[in-house]
């Protein structure tokens, strides 16, 4: 079994299972591997995808069944008469059986169709699956950021109530002048603003994965947690091979499908030029009493071929000529925008690491500086305006630390949708 026929056995499993699998645990903080799960059980997008391929895999057995005996069976009874004749009875049973000989290689042409049609299926639920990951992911990370801005803002409150007291009591002992202490105290209104407004955020953040993962709002919404660390991973430095990769993605792998599909459809319309030959057999079996005992037979050949349509065959083939020649340039489009996309991902993925790595120097600096000038401070060593900056460069080096790992996580997130990774290759 190929990578992606095990892809969609997972999925299928997946959803024959929903009824075992439990929703969700309300006491514990979900990993990402467990959004994964719960997400291949209980996103609507993935299982209506699931039912696209079976109904895929119908349309293939429809399509071949041309290609196979028609056999029929037929029982009949009639009884007539009138004034002058009587009355006759008539008693009738047979087997038919007709079988495609020749029609231009229409049928298997339609047959192969069907399966080209499948395999756009399955791979338009990769797709789907690509998607359904992209959105659980960043949902997963805004969640995990906010929950950590609730403990940095909180940190930072009692870090400015501290300031507030430290400023006030140098103010009554007259060592300060009120506008410090005025500064102070706004300041620690926007820490209190800032920190309720982060524990807001959690509450949007929860409402927004429990939705991706296919929970009811409403239900255990608010125990809803995650678990895990805002450090990106780490990248490969040598550049890869883009437009070799933009082949592989599940998005030009559907455009080849559907060129495949245009060109079989080309081949199809030709065939329509050509007669139909189909072997006739039958045989049953007639009499005026039952059961009846009068064996009849017959084998033959028949042909089939519209001899004028008004045109309608070639312009089916103009038409499908034409699908044909859109689905090719639809496809160079599709390779060229992959090739883009992901070099552009990969570029914004690496400086984004990158960026994380100068933001926790600028932090740990930071966080040298402040308590420095909090000693200095506290000795009259340096003026309140210069320890304030100091200060506020310090929570903003906090702040920008934790934005710039979000934007890690998110870039390497697009990365990995750009390349077509599903939540089938999250499964460990």
């Amino acid at each position: 079994m190929n990578r992606r026929g095990k892809q969609y056995l997972i999925a299928a499993l997946c959803v024959a299972l929903y009824v075992d699998l439990p929703l969700y645990s309300a006491d514990k903080a979900l990993t990402w591997d467990d959004c994964v799960r719960e997400s291949l059980t209980n996103n609507p997008d993935l299982v209506s995808a699931v039912e696209s391929v079976r109904q895929g895999e119908a349309k293939v057995r429809l399509a071949g069944s041309g290609l196979k005996p028609n056999i029929s069976s037929s029982l009949s009874g009639d009884r007539s008469g009138s004034d002058q004749a009587g009355t006759d009875n008539s008693f009738s049973i047979g087997v038919n059986a007709k079988q495609l000989v020749y029609d231009g290689g229409k049928t298997s042409l339609n047959k192969d169709s069907a399966g080209e049609q499948l395999n756009a299926s399955k791979i338009k639920y990769e797709v789907t699956s690509a998607n359904v990951r992209r959105g659980v992911r960043l949902a997963f990370i805004d969640l995990l950021k906010s929950q950590r801005q609730v403990t940095i803002t909180d940190d930072i409150l009692v870090r400015r109530k501290q300031s507030t007291r430290l400023i006030r009591l140098r103010y009554e002992g007259g060592r300060e002048h009120k506008g410090s202490l005025m500064t102070a105290e706004a300041k620690e209104a926007q820490a209190e603003f800032d920190h309720m407004q982060a524990r807001r955020n959690v509450a949007m953040a929860q409402s927004n994965l429990a939705e991706l993962l296919g929970r009811r709002l409403g239900k255990g919404i608010a125990d809803l947690s995650v678990d895990g660390n805002l450090v990106p991973s780490e990248i490969d430095r040598e550049q890869p091979d883009f437009w070799g990769m933009a082949e592989t993605t599940p998005l030009v792998r559907e455009l080849w499908s559907q060129s495949n599909i245009a060109r079989l459809g080309v081949k199809s319309a030709k065939a329509e030029f050509y007669p139909g030959i189909y072997a006739n057999a039958g045989a049953s079996r007639n009499s005026s009493e039952w059961p009846p005992e009068q064996d009849q037979w017959s084998v033959g050949l028949s042909m089939s071929f519209p001899l004028f349509e008004g045109g309608s065959r070639v312009a089916e083939l103009d038409r499908a000529r034409s699908v044909l020649r859109q689905s090719d340039s639809e496809l160079r489009s599709g390779l060229l925008s992959a090739a883009s996309t992901l070099q552009v991902r990969w570029i914004s993925m690496r400086n984004a690491v990158d960026r994380v790595k100068i933001r926790e120097k600028f932090l740990a600096a930071a966080r040298e500086r402040a308590r420095i000038a909090e000693g200095q401070y506290s000795a009259s060593l340096i003026v309140f305006d210069s320890w304030i900056i100091i200060e506020d460069d310090f929570v903003l080096a906090d702040q920008s630390l934790l934005e710039a790992q979000a934007a890690a996580l998110i870039a390497e997130t697009e990365w990995v949708q750009a390349k077509g990774g599903t939540l089938e290759n999250e499964v460990k």
